[in-house]
């Protein structure tokens, strides 16, 4: 193509190089964006649903007046028990729709096997199959006793950490916890509280925790490294897509930023004779012929 008097040759060919470079980016930006997260996420699929534990109902041993407080303490169970991060407690229920069909449809299971769910291992193994739970867990409150000096609780619980296909023992412990009165909790109903969160969390650590550590916790690590592998792999492509960019853009514009010479003249330093360009009117890229030698 020939730019008229050579002015708007610069101009084009930047602009022809920007827009190059320019379009090179958005498509490098894009596979980054969309492309890349893709492939880590098929690299990686989801992990499968963490085990459940189906917590019984605590026995109250520690006398009618703490009857109210199984309850609260199964439920604190089963958020120690979450708090580990692989398991899935629940708690149990005769409402489980599982259960209501063995015991109203298919007549597999007792109303009084339901009313006593612990009342042996056999019982609550048929159950946790029932629920579909691989570990099962039950305990008794066995104490709940407050100082008369200090107004020291202290809570005495025991349980039981079970596998269900096996119906075996997995860990069995008996544990206090305890909560004195300060100068920010003095009410004993608080008191009580702290000692039972306590207890509990000493249960969980004791019965299920160990058993989490040895077992699981391996898989979770490997886990948690491989998505970081993906991050930064994902990151590194990313950084790579816009180096490249920045390079494209510096060579086209480097490409195209000079301007041709408007007066020709020839290379070398021999006798050679300079050439020139003569513009008339709107007449371009007429070269003039030399001169003849003189005489």
């Amino acid at each position: 193509m020939i730019y008229p008097t050579g002015l708007l040759q610069p101009v084009l060919k930047n602009r022809s190089s920007r827009f190059v470079a320019g379009f090179m980016s958005l498509a490098l930006a894009t596979v980054s964006t969309f492309l890349i997260p893709s492939l880590a996420r098929a690299g990686h699929p989801n992990p499968p649903p963490p085990p459940i534990v189906l917590v019984f109902p605590f026995i109250n041993n520690a006398g009618a007046a703490y009857d109210a407080l199984a309850p609260e303490i199964s439920g604190s169970v089963r958020i120690k028990i979450d708090s580990l991060g692989y398991y899935r407690a629940t708690g149990y229920s005769v409402l489980n729709p599982s259960i209501q069909r063995a015991l109203n449809v298919e007549d597999t299971i007792s109303v009084a096997d339901l009313s006593a769910p612990t009342a042996s291992p056999d019982t609550a193994e048929k159950i946790e199959k029932l629920v579909g739970a691989p570990y099962y867990l039950d305990g008794n409150i066995d104490s709940i006793t407050t100082d008369a000096t200090s107004g020291t609780v202290t809570v005495q619980l025991d349980g039981t950490f079970y596998e269900t296909d096996t119906g075996a023992v997995v860990k069995q412990a008996t544990v206090t916890g305890t909560a004195a009165p300060s100068s920010k909790v003095y009410d004993p109903a608080q008191i009580q509280a702290s000692a039972i969160d306590n207890a509990t969390g000493n249960l969980i650590g004791t019965v299920v925790g160990p058993q989490f550590s040895k077992q699981e916790a391996g898989t979770v690590v490997s886990a948690g490294n491989k998505n970081n592998s993906s991050r930064f792999g994902a990151g590194l492509l990313i950084g790579l897509a816009i180096i490249l960019a920045l390079v494209l853009i510096n060579n086209h514009g480097g490409h195209g930023g000079s301007a041709p010479s408007s007066n020709g003249t020839s290379g070398g330093t021999g006798s050679g004779t300079t050439t020139t360009t003569t513009t008339t009117g709107g007449t371009t890229g007429i070269i003039a012929p030399p001169s003849p030698p003189n005489n």
